[in-house]
């Protein structure tokens, strides 16, 4: 029984130690969030007492006021780039038009405008370039195969938006995120350049346990290793000194817009969902998942943890290692002009046809993915099955829909 003590001892230390650590995180990250609060409150605060003020100077400026807002409108109604904040912003011009004025020239003028952003639109019109000449280079893996109608379109319509199709790549299944990262852990062993991983959400528990090992012999061995999370997905998981920890243990990480960034233009919902593993450029997979415990089905706060995910192997596995780089660099805010170096090199003989596409930030709103899915669902002859994380239905998304009954109403 003497014997067991120190054994306790040490459990007890472990688990008081990582309390302390979750604490720590919790504290900082809600710290920074009532920050947030309180910052964005001010703005509200100021920007309320300058249209009150700018109202009250007399019934010639409330004119000019309504007249502008009148403006506003139409202007949003017809250039606002996001079909979601549209009503918002008209409803809040039309029944207070100074404030929503001001609020608007804060928080939603869209802000895409090549100065600006100049360095996503140079990374991502290199990336788009990089894919292009990999096809042009290599026209044997970019041949179009026979398709069908509806495919052909899609495909038409993919290459149009510069996203070229492969053949000689493999495509596998997962039905559920535990299964993918098992095979995914197991190919990360036997990297011999490169492993790229992004997600919205890193979490350190078991799973992050079975790969961070595996990261770390890797980096060891002088593969490249690029970590890209999101800031508002880790937040309260990740902190700078775990990742300034991983960094010395030769795992580069790096952190999507922090939330702090852009307090006056709302950039707080400019985040990054992808979720790619690519290794060595040669293997890629994607889905829904994130690496976290319950994604894998390891703990269930909310029950079993339903997402499917993708593998791919040959060459169209380049286009997610474009995206992936295209997404460091505008993370990082440098040009590295790599993309060329990490094509791949293996490529099975398959006559799989494969287009890998990726909307945003630099082709936003006019992303091929949206069109794509319409597309796709309007090509459909016998029957359309459909399966959402969400009830929402966007209009254009019932306009497909009544698109395809009237084409085939049984």
């Amino acid at each position: 029984m003497r014997n067991l003590f120190p054994l306790i001892l040490i459990i007890g230390n472990a688990m008081s130690h990582k309390q302390s650590i979750l604490r720590k995180l919790f504290f900082n990250a809600s710290t920074r969030l009532v920050i947030l609060a309180v910052l964005i409150l001010l703005q509200l605060i100021f920007v309320g007492t300058l249209s009150y003020f700018l109202d009250s100077l007399s019934v010639i400026v409330t004119i000019f006021s309504y007249i502008l807002g009148i403006i506003f409108c139409l202007v949003i109604s017809v250039r606002h780039d996001n079909p979601s904040t549209r009503i918002f912003w008209l409803i809040l011009i039309a029944m207070v038009p100074t404030f929503g004025i001001i609020l608007y020239l804060m928080w939603g003028f869209p802000r895409h405008g090549f100065r600006r952003h100049a360095l996503e639109h140079q990374s991502q019109n290199e990336a788009l370039s990089a894919l292009r000449k990999f096809a042009d280079d290599y026209p044997e893996y970019a041949k179009v195969p026979e398709l069908k109608n509806g495919e052909k379109q899609i495909s038409r319509y993919l290459e149009t938006n510069k996203y070229p199709g492969f053949s000689h790549t493999t495509v596998d299944y997962f039905a559920d995120g535990e299964s993918l990262f098992d095979t995914a852990i197991e190919e990360m062993k036997h990297a011999q350049r490169t492993i790229f991983i992004a997600f919205f959400i890193l979490r350190p528990g078991q799973l992050w346990d079975r790969v961070h090992p595996v990261l770390c012999e890797r980096a060891l061995s002088g593969i490249d290793i690029r970590i890209l999370v999101d800031d508002a997905g880790t937040m309260f998981h990740v902190d700078d000194d775990l990742m300034d920890k991983w960094r010395k243990e030769g795992i580069h990480i790096e952190s999507f817009n922090p939330t702090h960034k852009y307090i006056n233009n709302l950039y707080l919902n400019y985040r990054n969902h992808q979720k790619f593993i690519i290794i060595d450029s040669d293997i890629g997979y994607t889905g829904g998942i994130n690496l976290s415990d319950e994604y894998a089905n390891i703990t269930a706060p909310l029950g079993h943890w339903k997402d499917t995910g993708v593998r791919l192997k040959g060459a169209a596995v380049f286009g997610m290692t474009t995206t992936f780089i295209s997404m460091w660099e505008q993370t990082t805010e440098v040009l590295t002009h790599s993309f060329d170096r990490y094509r791949p090199s293996v490529f099975p003989n398959e006559k799989t046809w494969t287009h890998v596409f990726a909307d945003g930030p630099y082709n936003n709103p006019a992303n091929p993915v949206e069109g794509m899915i319409y597309r796709m669902m309007e090509s459909a002859s016998e029957e359309l099955l459909i399966t959402r994380r969400y009830a929402y239905c966007p209009n254009s998304m019932s306009t497909s829909i009544s698109t395809l009954i009237s084409k085939c109403p049984n």
